[in-house]
């Protein structure tokens, strides 16, 4: 037994080690659970490059987003913790040969600039879970390239993508059908919604072609997107605050932390929906509850990123079968 003292031996100390082991470790190739490194936790995140929206025919499937495309309630607001474009990204690694854990900017660094780590891939809810924060912004460009939407089974059960779409697009679990932070649908979300658009009889024999990313029809993609937007939007109207309420509350947060005459013995803050015009409960302004905000707005506008993208997206390839179908 390691006899440590009656102090570390409580829930509360295995929870803190638990977490410390979880979040601050450096990967070693001595040890599966990872070492300490002195100075090693101190990186603020970086995430990895972007994955790529899906292409057809050589290019983009969906149409960028400019700023008349998103409401305003979900531009310009200010997150707690952003990356800019132009971070100077580090990586680590164990040398074996000198036995240390060497830290090292990709790029060149000006004196005092702070160098970024990537700790891996990570949607903002694991980021949270594990680091306690998330990267958020509303902007056009999502600031965690990597953040997702799952998609609900019902939902697309509904939508007509049924089990045997998502079996034959090598899916496996729902956990593969989910939305990119840009909006776009993963790879195998839109491969299961590619067979979906085909009769049943047909997909057996069309599903080899829709897992290596192929178009199946030009109508079946737009389907297939129109289907996305329809689930998206259908979503923000079930939640039970829309990204305005949020946004509102996001505001009433920050107010009162930069209100000086706010006591911090105040637990709750009484503010007007101006929406409903009804009286709603803030709870105290604390990190958590912003960070919790934060992230309800990050997931509701990847929902509105993907509806707004593949109503614009299916529009663009009726039209083109319109034009197609008319000129001959």
């Amino acid at each position: 037994e390691l006899e440590l003292p009656k102090k570390l031996r409580g829930a509360g100390a295995w929870l803190w080690a638990a977490a410390t082991v979880a979040s601050r470790t450096v990967y070693v190739p001595f040890d599966a659970a990872g070492a300490l490194c002195p100075f090693g936790d101190l990186f603020n995140y970086a995430p990895p490059p972007a994955p790529s929206d899906p292409e057809t025919d050589g290019g983009s499937l969906l149409p960028e987003l400019d700023h008349d495309d998103l409401c305003p309630s979900t531009l310009n607001w200010q997150p707690s913790r952003e990356l800019q474009a132009s971070a100077v990204c580090g990586e680590g690694n164990y040398n074996e040969h000198t036995r240390e854990y060497e830290f090292w900017a990709r790029s060149p660094c000006k004196c005092g600039e702070q160098v970024f780590m990537c700790y891996g891939q990570y949607t903002n809810l694991e980021l949270a879970e594990l680091y306690g924060f998330l990267l958020s912004g509303a902007d056009l460009v999502p600031a965690n390239a990597h953040d997702t939407v799952i998609m609900p089974s019902p939902m697309l059960h509904q939508a007509g993508v049924h089990e045997d779409c998502v079996r034959l697009a090598g899916a496996g679990g729902g956990g593969e059908l989910y939305l990119l932070a840009s909006g776009a649908p993963s790879f195998s979300l839109l491969s299961a919604l590619r067979l979906a658009s085909v009769p049943p009889h047909e997909r057996a024999a069309l599903s080899g072609l829709a897992v290596t990313g192929e178009r199946l029809s030009q109508q079946g993609d737009a389907d297939a997107l129109a289907r996305i937007a329809s689930i998206c939007r259908e979503l923000l109207c079930a939640l039970p605050t829309s990204l305005s309420d949020d946004r509102r509350q996001l505001q009433e947060l920050d107010l009162s932390l930069s209100d000086a005459s706010t006591a911090p013995s105040i637990t709750e803050r009484k503010i007007t929906d101006e929406a409903e015009n009804e009286r709603v409960s803030l709870p105290r302004a604390e990190p958590h509850y912003r960070m919790a905000l934060e992230w309800r707005l990050c997931f509701k506008t990847i929902l509105l990123r993907a509806a707004v993208r593949c109503e614009k997206g299916s529009a663009l390839l009726r039209n083109k079968l319109f034009t197609a179908n008319t000129s001959a």
